[in-house]
């Protein structure tokens, strides 16, 4: 019997997948669970619909993040701060700071998640940090923190 996943089922399939499966496991389990639904023509046909417009969209966002990070490439960001005659930071910045700054100097909005930091910044110098958007999308932006 052909059925609709309506959830991830293990060794079956993931949800959306149409299988065949033994008729007694989809009368008797996967379907009163609502684990799966019976598929008919129009389902299969509306599965396929679905998973067409989330591949579309996937497309754009690939597209649209290749696009954020050649932006980011060479990226130099000089940010000034307040510090001690030591050089160490009153206040340390986080992932949040960078962000803002790069909006307000380059106009490029990256969310502060994706921007990857092992400890946040307490000292004036220079710094790499990694902005991740996953799937091999990663670019090395240079801040420069220098006093006010």
């Amino acid at each position: 019997m052909k059925v609709i996943l309506l959830q991830n089922v293990v060794k079956v399939g993931q949800k959306g997948d149409v299988k065949n499966v033994a008729d007694g496991y989809a009368m008797n389990f996967l379907i009163p669970h609502k684990l799966a639904q019976m598929a008919t023509d129009r389902r299969v046909s509306e599965v396929q619909a679905k998973e067409g417009k989330k591949n579309r969209q996937e497309g754009k966002k690939n597209k649209k993040d290749q696009g954020l990070m050649n932006k980011l490439k060479g990226i130099k960001l000089e940010i000034k701060v307040k510090a001690s005659d030591g050089g160490k930071l009153f206040a340390g910045l986080a992932e949040k700071d960078i962000s803002e700054e790069l909006k307000k100097q380059k106009k490029i909005e990256v969310d502060s998640k994706f921007i990857k930091m092992e400890k946040h910044i307490k000292e004036i110098g220079e710094y790499k940090i990694k902005v991740s958007l996953g799937k091999n999308l990663e670019e090395m932006i240079k801040v420069k923190v220098i006093l006010k």
